[in-house]
């Protein structure tokens, strides 16, 4: 069944398991394997940890 448009949840055995961590922030990049090379030349795991990188000094006060 697909979701309504304005479906804002994120639902899911994965999202259950980040919900008990202790992180500050979870970047999520998808399945890369199926994303059927929607992820060429890595461009979506390079924005990830981009992000991480960019994010890293934040927390540190």
């Amino acid at each position: 069944v697909p979701e309504q448009m304005d479906h804002q949840k994120v639902e899911g055995d994965t999202v259950d398991v980040l919900n008990r961590l202790q992180v500050p922030i979870v970047i999520g990049i998808g399945d890369l394997g199926k994303q059927n090379h929607a992820d060429h030349h890595a461009n979506i795991t390079v924005r990830a940890i981009r992000e991480i990188i960019n994010r890293a000094g934040s927390d540190a006060n």
